[in-house]
């Protein structure tokens, strides 16, 4: 089967990785079996290619690497003996006597081949049947959502209201009446609540830019207080919670796409964003409200941290700010509020 460049048999406590191993193809009837797990096989091409490759499994019965190294001598134009004609069958016979092979010894090397035992369309199977189990439990968790939920809308509006009545013109003593009346109607046990009310941020989302007071934060529900007495505009963000503006002080502006004439929320009104709706809004001097969100208040978050992360790189609000919600939300987990 041609000349062979050299001949070298290893001891198997010398075999477990061989990289390149030429054999002498004259000799395969006496080929050593030997602890082979990786095998690089150089030879020239003749036509005992099937005899030689019929027998690497039985010789080698730990291999699970196999590289070939086919080399043909120069054969004349057009000649029917040239090797490389019958090439695809050669490797077709030998790859069938090879894997098809019953014995013990074949089984071995197909689990340890370097083939995949799974192929791509199971894999893909799998995946798709791993996202739909994902998707439905989504859904679930969505449509249910509502019985985690603690404040109400309707009440929380009333209660705006009458914080601007005990309190006209004093944004200090609305929020302390908004705080101490939620104190004195929600019990510890089952909501927990910031009455920190010195505790303020600075918020920019949106391109718009104010502080706020984190009265109450868990994974389905949020309420805070949001203001400056500068004036501020932007985008509200297209969000998976239902939001609730409960304006206290100054008058609110809104619109969206296609309205031809502006929202207006004058104080003690609310201004309703529905989840996965989106205006344009703006807060006009010494406009503070009330702001309550129900839903999936983690995927909020992002909208609120984007403009510190890509314009004003205010990390020292972005640490407290951070500080300050999972704080309010782990308290909340403590006690069973979801």
């Amino acid at each position: 089967m041609g000349v062979p460049k050299h001949k070298e048999i290893l001891p198997s406590t010398l075999c477990q990785h061989v990289t390149v191993f030429e054999l002498d193809v004259s000799a395969t009837g006496d080929i050593l079996i030997v602890s082979l797990s990786t095998f690089e096989l150089s030879y020239w091409v003749d036509a005992s290619d099937v005899s030689l490759l019929s027998r690497i499994h039985i010789s080698f019965p730990k291999l699970s690497t196999l590289e070939i190294h086919r080399f043909r001598p120069l054969a004349k134009e057009n000649s029917e003996n040239d090797p490389l004609s019958s090439m695809p069958n050669t490797l077709a016979k030998a790859a069938l006597s090879f894997m098809a092979s019953g014995s013990k010894k074949g089984e071995d090397f197909r689990n340890k081949a370097a083939f995949p035992p799974q192929d791509s369309m199971t894999k893909w199977v799998a995946r798709l049947a791993l996202g739909l189990v994902l998707v439905s439990m989504c859904l679930l968790l969505d449509a249910i959502k509502h019985r985690w939920y603690v404040l109400d809308p309707t009440s929380l509006h009333e209660l705006a209201q009458a914080a601007i009545a005990s309190s006209p013109d004093d944004t200090a003593g609305m929020i302390e009446h908004i705080v101490s009346n939620l104190t004195a109607t929600y019990p510890s046990s089952t909501i927990a609540l910031n009455t920190k009310s010195s505790e303020w941020v600075f918020n920019n989302a949106g391109g718009a830019m104010g502080a706020m007071y984190i009265i109450h934060a868990s994974i389905t529900e949020y309420l805070i207080i949001f203001g400056t007495p500068l004036g501020t505009e932007g985008h509200t963000g297209l969000h998976t919670a239902d939001d609730y503006f409960n304006i206290l002080v100054g008058e609110q502006w809104a619109f969206s796409p296609g309205q031809l004439e502006m929202e207006r929320y004058p104080a003690g009104s609310v201004h309703h964003l529905p989840r996965g709706t989106a205006k344009q809004y703006k807060m006009h001097k010494g406009c503070f409200a009330l702001e309550y969100a129900r839903g999936w208040i983690p995927l909020m978050l992002p909208f609120g941290f984007a403009d510190t992360l890509t314009s004003t790189l205010d990390i020292p609000t972005l640490y407290h700010t951070i500080r300050v919600t999972g704080r309010e939300i782990l308290r909340n987990l403590f006690i069973g509020k979801i």
